[in-house]
């Protein structure tokens, strides 16, 4: 006994159906967009910290030295002889009096570029960061504008010694 087969005519265009998929994009785009990250990364290369004994060569000036305490921020400017002491707040007032000093001293020596961020041991990681960018630049104009001012953009970092004398 021969068995027969029953045929379905071929259609010449099947459908598709894309619904399911067009609503997965509609709920997943949006989805994506609001929760990537949009992260731009600076690099800043430091400069190796100096040591006390090299030779001074001819016009040589002495840097601008930054010194962040647990207690205080010390700013030295050996060439003018300036020692100014912040007492650091819990509400870092101290920061926006040192960048007014340090905006000041590079409008008395526009040529310097140097300056040394020395640190006490135990200092946190985002005070480092807020010194650094305040010594290395000044935002101009408006508080909203995004322009900035080289200061001191050659910047060496080192530890303060042990007793913290300097």
């Amino acid at each position: 006994m021969k068995v027969r087969r029953h045929r379905t005519p071929y259609s010449a265009n099947p459908e598709t159906d894309v619904t399911a998929f067009l609503s997965l994009m509609v709920i997943l785009v949006p989805f994506l967009l609001i929760t990537a990250v949009f992260s731009r990364m600076t690099i800043i290369e430091l400069q190796e910290s100096p040591v006390k004994g090299r030779e001074e060569q001819p016009g040589d000036t002495q840097p601008l030295e930054v010194i962040v305490r647990k207690e205080s921020i010390e700013v030295v400017h050996p060439a003018q002889g300036r020692r100014v002491r912040l007492s650091r707040t819990t509400e870092g007032s101290e920061l926006e009096t040192l960048a007014r000093i340090v905006r000041g001293l590079k409008k008395d020596n526009p040529e310097d570029t140097r300056a040394i961020i020395l640190l006490d041991p135990g200092i946190r990681y985002d005070l480092l960061i807020q010194v650094m960018d305040i010594v290395r630049t000044s935002q101009s104009g408006n508080p909203g504008s995004s322009e900035y001012t080289e200061l001191f953009p050659d910047i060496s970092l080192g530890e303060l010694p042990r007793g913290g004398a300097r």
